[in-house]
């Protein structure tokens, strides 16, 4: 049913909808529910703020949308969520440099784990990723043998649309079809911390990179140093629909929009061969803010270590 979103299907038309204040606040199992439209904005511009060195301080100003019609201009939930950001709020980060490689989301980072193993338990403890189940079982995961893994999470409250994190060209872009919900068999430690005694969420976002509906692109970048990579768009939960915008065969450029998620927050991965080497990549344990789309996440270090 989720695959309906965006295709129009099951866009609800938002001149029925419930109000805010008719909801009520919040709910015992769902997100917060804004008592107004000014408190839902001041959470948006928030969000879209945190982790960026210049404030922009209104909606209108960030997003792409018309303050003078009703609901903004914004003819569903699914128009809304995936929403434009205005040209200029997210500059591409060095533009005529390719060894510099760009966040794919607005996202918040997870984790970065070395040296992954082609096939592996991803279902237990201490073992988070496989990447044969990863990549359902492509001719292409054996090439990513002992390579490097970049997560990092989006919230509900972001921009959900994707961009290429490098230039070069798509060699394969294809949807795995997942489950709903389905959570790893945690035993033995405290159900708010895996078993490394990181966030829950952390460990689930791993878990879910194998077995959520998910969208491949792999992409042949156009520095050899980097080689081909994979980027993986993972929706979790009931984020079933991920629409993938680029095209097999197709240049993509460094920031171009290749897809987006559809319903709600979700995660996604970068995955490199082994030898791939990078400078600067984001502390996961000291990260608190989101960063920006198309922003810096790392340089290719030409010596193939990790720093």
């Amino acid at each position: 049913m989720n695959n309906g979103f965006g295709d129009g299907t099951i866009e609800p038309d938002l001149s029925h909808a419930v109000t805010a204040s008719e909801l009520g606040r919040s709910s015992k199992y769902g997100p917060p529910v804004f008592l107004d439209l000014t408190e839902a904005l001041t959470h948006l511009v928030s969000e879209a703020n945190a982790g960026n060195d210049i404030r922009i301080n209104s909606f209108e100003e960030i997003y792409i949308c018309d303050p003078s019609k009703p609901r903004y201009g914004f003819t569903s939930w699914d128009n809304f969520f995936t929403r434009h950001f205005r040209k200029g709020v997210r500059p591409l980060a060095s533009p005529d440099d390719n060894s510099v490689i760009v966040h794919a989301c607005e996202s918040t980072p997870r984790r970065i784990h070395l040296n992954v193993q082609e096939s592996d338990k991803f279902w237990t403890k201490g073992t988070p990723y496989s990447l044969t189940d990863m990549l359902g079982h492509d001719s292409l995961s054996s090439r990513f043998r002992s390579g490097t893994v970049y997560q990092a999470y989006l919230s509900a409250l972001s921009y959900h649309r994707w961009h290429a994190p490098v230039s070069g060209r798509a060699v394969r872009a294809t949807l795995i079809q997942g489950f709903y919900f389905s959570e790893p068999p945690y035993d033995g430690f405290n159900p708010e911390l895996g078993p490394n005694g990181e966030e829950k969420l952390t460990w689930d976002n791993a878990y879910q990179t194998a077995m959520a509906t998910r969208a491949l692109i792999f992409i042949e970048a156009d520095r050899s140093d980097i080689g081909l990579m994979t980027a993986l768009f993972v929706g979790m939960t009931e984020v079933s629909t991920c629409e993938i915008a680029a095209k097999e065969g197709e240049r993509v450029r460094k920031g171009d929009e290749i897809g987006s998620f559809h319903c709600g927050g979700s995660t996604y991965c970068l995955i490199f061969q082994e030898g791939v080497g990078f400078l600067g990549l984001p502390d996961q344990a000291k990260a608190k803010h989101i960063c920006p789309v198309r922003g810096f996440l790392a340089r290719v270090n030409s010596t193939g270590e990790v720093q």
